[in-house]
């Protein structure tokens, strides 16, 4: 599992310099400047990018060794899918309003076996239930509400004396 998740954030990182490389160097050129410039600063989006790799990076760490950061990783991809799953719906008109009849009660019941939270649970049923709100990421939310603190950390500088 390490090598793929390196291969796949090495790839990510190819991928995404060379389409930003591309570009930069397309803008430069529709200017009729030098490539040369380095005055100017990264894409917002590249620097967007390259902190996004560096936690997707952390997170692979953080399952390999285990423990209870692996957990909240893993609870997190748990929480996209039931996401994704509840937002698929919206990719079969008329079709999708019946599935989210069945699908929201089991939304609510992962939701709160992942929260032990009434309040999650119902706010994921209504989510699914009501119509035009599939899009909505629930699980995802709570998990960020339920993690605020753990993922304040990680982006805290370190503070060295």
């Amino acid at each position: 599992m390490s090598l793929t998740s390196d291969l796949l954030i090495k790839t990510v990182e190819v991928a995404a310099a060379s389409f930003f490389t591309n570009s930069v160097a397309t803008q430069h050129l529709s200017r009729n400047r030098n490539l040369s410039d380095t005055d100017e600063t990264p894409p917002p989006l590249l620097a967007l990018l390259r902190q996004v790799i560096a936690l997707a990076d952390h997170v692979a760490d953080s399952v390999q060794s285990g423990g209870e950061s692996a957990k909240r990783w893993q609870k997190l991809a748990i929480c996209l899918a039931i996401d994704l799953a509840g937002a698929g719906s919206l990719s079969f008109p008329f079709i999708g309003d019946v599935l989210d009849v069945f699908y929201a009660p089991l939304s609510a019941v992962m939701v709160h076996a992942l929260f032990a939270s009434p309040l999650w649970a119902a706010t994921a049923f209504a989510e699914e239930i009501l119509p035009a709100t599939d899009a909505f990421p629930t699980a995802t939310i709570a998990w960020v509400a339920e993690n605020h603190q753990y993922l304040s950390s990680l982006s805290a500088p370190s503070r060295e004396a």
